[in-house]
């Protein structure tokens, strides 16, 4: 039984007509080149919908919830929460830097604000979710597990916040905090 040959595709077709003509063939070396992007100004409508400057603070990708016909459809956003909105001390201190704790840079004006960056409107919002919300904190982490966010860890004004978990659940009409406790050896 004879089997088939393949048939080149077009663009193989005109490579293989280059290489026979003794041109030399395009490489791409390295990766791909990024994508061009472009400068976005994003809609705030009140002072407090925009989170403002800050470090330490987690932007964690929300996938879309619901139905996109549906009156409760909510799009793709990004959570931000927490963060500290200022610095203090100095990493230009004289002399070489210590162990002391009163050495080098620390966060201050840690919070637990909610921000949410809808991204179809290009609109940002801050929420204020009901429930048990974790203390002020920077320096945490957050992950998205489905539409909920979890937060760990972090630095607030009373230090480290290693062991207390909180999950903030994007399904309900207001966002609402949830304080999960963890029991047994980590």
């Amino acid at each position: 039984m004879a089997v088939p040959e393949a048939q080149p595709l077009p663009q193989q077709q005109q490579m293989h007509q280059q290489q026979a003509a003794g041109h030399q063939l395009p490489t791409q070396v390295g990766p791909k080149p990024s994508p061009a992007y472009r400068v976005v100004k994003a809609i705030i409508e009140k002072k407090d919908d925009g989170p403002g400057s800050r470090c330490g603070h987690t932007l964690t990708s929300v996938a879309a919830v619901g139905d996109e016909r549906s009156p409760g459809y909510m799009g793709p956003r990004l959570l931000l929460f927490g963060g500290a909105t200022a610095l203090e001390g100095s990493s230009a201190a004289a002399g070489p830097q210590t162990s002391s704790a009163n050495s080098g840079i620390r966060l201050a004006g840690a919070t637990a604000d909610v921000h949410c960056y809808d991204v179809l409107s290009n609109k940002w919002t801050r929420l204020n979710p009901v429930g048990d919300p974790p203390s002020p904190r920077a320096a945490h982490a957050a992950a998205a597990v489905g539409t909920m966010v979890v937060i760990q860890g972090g630095i607030g004004p009373a230090g480290l916040s290693t062991e207390d978990l909180h999950v903030l659940d994007l399904t309900q009409p207001r966002a609402r905090w949830h304080k999960v406790v963890v029991q047994g050896q980590g």
